[in-house]
């Protein structure tokens, strides 16, 4: 990765998916931000060791990493980062 690229993913470059509820989105993301406190019911993040589903994430963290996959609990809100 260069710095070229770097720059892109911080400001979000290659776009961005708003997620809420129920709904499941598939895709390639490199980060996730919760914008109300979220309890994942799928959360697929290449090799990643445990699991983050079922657990209650603050609203305002962020997790990074190669997401795939993604389904909230209902009244969740999150953004993808596209990468």
């Amino acid at each position: 990765m260069n710095v070229n690229d770097l720059y892109n993913k911080s400001i979000a470059g290659s776009g961005l998916v708003v997620g809420s509820n129920t709904e499941s989105i598939t895709g390639s993301f490199y980060a996730i931000h919760c914008l109300t406190d979220c309890n994942f019911t799928t959360l697929n993040i290449s090799n990643l060791t445990g699991s983050l589903t079922g657990i209650d994430i603050q609203a305002g963290s962020i997790i990074y990493g190669r997401i795939t996959s993604v389904t909230a609990s209902n009244n969740n809100s999150y953004i993808l980062y596209k990468g």
